[in-house]
């Protein structure tokens, strides 16, 4: 049997699960949406609510969600929206990272900040949406890094002091570490590092209201000895310099070896210097790693850095108006038929070239002082009332002409013929001639003369040594009723010999940067020491001499340069102009920079 069924044309399935699809366009999520549609469905929220609710809202949401930084930082944007530029400058890359532990210490010392003044600045500059300045914590960790083991530093209520070897491998490691980039281009295996030393006593210091457990002490005098590293040189090619200290007479490298309140007498003196002599002498070559490779650095010192009172401590010379080199009396300085046999073994001492500027300028003012009567004893009541007059006169026309107070005095520290006066009246040799009456040929050349001396540039000797006999018989021709001093004569008569045993410029071995250094002794002892112990105040002095001449902070400070295209002519013409390699580091270039720096030097009650 078969059956037949009616065809339909429309059949209707009917599922147990009714649809739930729709119809027309189907629905997007919010995040899918453009910026138009997205405004238009937050229509309503934004109208009805808040904006302190909707970010309330927005940070709850993302705090939920497990983002707590985004959270944060959304509680931050509103309630400061001024802080939104920072985050958004972030997202673009502009904001300047934070900066590093050493980076940040090179600021705090060239901007001379405490350290309660660093905090201020830094919690203003995060006040202002600004990350730049790290921690305390991490500039303490960079100071850490600036002192040499615990076990060679040695301080008591009078005196602190490093182990030389400590702090001469320290100091190396350091310049090093800061001219790495140098040793990356190089492959040597033995290096030598040249340091000047030297000493200096200063006075009229505070007396702090602490109290000595001997007897007899006072802090009112500092005697403190120091070196400065100078050039790190290849020891088989001395012309292969691959570091060279840019500014050898700031203090900036000056690092400390001993300070001690005490008078700077000839015994003390001498002790000390034997002590530390000894130990320079037993120096251990440092053998470390740079770049993979072996490096083996030795040292080689020269005292230098030393006044002509020192000089003559040292060499056993007891008056201070003979010249310790040749012996020479001031009797027989002008007289050119006496010719003294110099100690070839007292030229290492180098020249003093700060005192040199300072005594020559003290001669030509006396000189000045005495030109009506041309006498250099004076003894009469009228010649001295003479002298005393002219001196006050030209003292006036100083003060008024070229704004300089000359042979000032200055209780406690000396006179005010320092090296800047100094400088300045030789610069201006003409207004300086004409003021006082003095030749103005001889002022010219004495100024051409010490400029050499300083400059720190390699001196043309065959042109100089007649340049200096000239002078020489110039002054003789009109002073010669004047004896040279000491200072003049060991610079008219020894120069050439001292420049010969010089292994670097005699520029480079001034005594300035210990002279300076006595300024920043007062000022750190003052602002940067606790004053609860005497032990603590010495500690924290010897600390903040060892930060603020680290070498590899001061890579990240503001360099200064003597530009050899920015002496005058007439100096130009007696020095050789230096060739640096092209790969040095460019923190240490000296012929591309245009800025210099000048020390401020004060005299510190110096007699010699």
């Amino acid at each position: 049997m078969e059956f037949y069924c009616e065809k339909s044309s429309n059949i209707d399935i009917l599922d147990d699960q009714p649809s739930t699809s729709k119809r027309g366009r189907p629905i997007k999520s919010f995040d899918d949406c453009n910026e138009r549609a997205k405004r238009y469905k937050v229509r309503d929220l934004v109208e009805s609510r808040s904006d302190s609710e909707l970010c309330y809202a927005a940070q709850m949401s993302k705090r939920a969600s497990g983002f707590r930084t985004a959270a944060s930082i959304i509680q931050s944007v509103s309630e400061n929206p001024e802080k939104a530029l920072m985050h958004k400058n972030v997202e673009k890359g502009n904001l300047q990272r934070m900066y590093t532990g050493e980076e940040a210490l090179a600021l705090y010392i060239d901007a001379k900040l405490s350290e309660r003044s660093y905090l201020i600045l830094r919690k203003q500059a995060l006040a202002a949406g600004h990350s730049l300045y790290p921690s305390k914590y991490v500039l303490r960790q960079a100071k850490q890094e600036c002192f040499p083991p615990e076990s060679s530093i040695y301080v008591d209520e009078t005196c602190a002091y490093i182990n030389v070897q400590d702090i001469v491998h320290l100091t190396t490691i350091r310049l090093i570490k800061a001219q790495e980039p140098v040793f990356t281009m190089t492959k040597l295996d033995s290096l030598t590092l040249i340091c000047k030393w030297g000493g200096d006593g200063s006075s009229n210091h505070s007396n702090y209201k602490q109290k000595f457990k001997a007897e007899g002490c006072s802090d009112s005098s500092l005697f403190v000895i120091s070196f400065v590293p100078i050039q790190l040189r290849a020891t088989d090619n001395p012309t292969n310099v691959l570091w060279q200290n840019p500014s050898p007479s700031s203090t900036r490298l000056c690092r400390p070896i001993k300070f001690l309140f005490a008078k700077e007498t000839e015994e003390m003196s001498v002790q000390e210097f034997e002590i530390i002599r000894n130990q320079i002498e037993n120096l251990e070559n440092l053998d470390c790693f740079v770049c993979s490779q072996k490096v083996t650095v030795k040292f080689e010192f020269v005292l230098t850095m030393i006044d002509g009172k020192i000089a003559n401590y040292l060499t056993s010379h007891k008056s201070t108006q003979s010249c310790y080199i040749c012996g020479a009396k001031p009797s027989e300085m002008n007289n050119v038929n006496i010719v003294k046999e110099p100690n070839p073994a007292f030229y290492s001492y180098g020249l003093s070239t700060l005192h040199a500027w300072i005594k020559t300028l003290e001669c030509m003012l006396h000189i000045a002082y005495r030109l009506d009567l041309k006498k250099y004893i004076i003894r009469q009541p009228a010649d001295k009332e003479s002298v005393a007059n002219r001196k006050k006169d030209i003292q006036v026309r100083f003060k008024k002409e070229m704004g300089l107070i000359i042979d000032g005095v200055k209780p406690g520290y000396g006179t005010t013929n320092d090296g800047n006066t100094a400088r300045r009246f030789f610069i201006n040799y003409s207004k300086s001639a004409q003021i006082t009456g003095l030749e103005e040929e001889v002022v010219k050349n004495f100024y051409i003369i010490l400029s050499v001396l300083s400059s720190g540039f390699q001196v043309n000797i065959h042109m100089f040594q007649g340049f200096l006999q000239e002078t020489r018989a110039k002054y003789l021709t009109f002073y010669h009723w004047y004896p040279m001093p000491v200072s003049v004569h060991k610079i008219l008569c020894h120069a050439i010999e001292v420049i010969k045993n010089c292994i670097v410029p005699i520029g480079q071995l001034s005594e300035e940067a210990q002279e300076a250094r006595n300024k920043d002794c007062r000022r750190y002892r003052l602002a940067h020491t606790r004053k609860s112990s005497r032990i603590n105040t010495n500690r924290d002095l010897l600390n903040m001499l060892l930060i603020t001449s680290d070498p590899l902070i001061d890579s990240y400070r503001q360099k200064p340069f003597k530009n050899f295209s920015s002496l005058a002519p007439e100096v130009i013409s007696f020095l050789v102009e230096p060739s640096f390699d092209e790969h040095k580091d460019s923190r240490f270039e000296l012929a591309e920079a245009s800025e210099t720096e000048e020390t401020e030097v004060f005299s510190e009650s110096d007699s010699d």
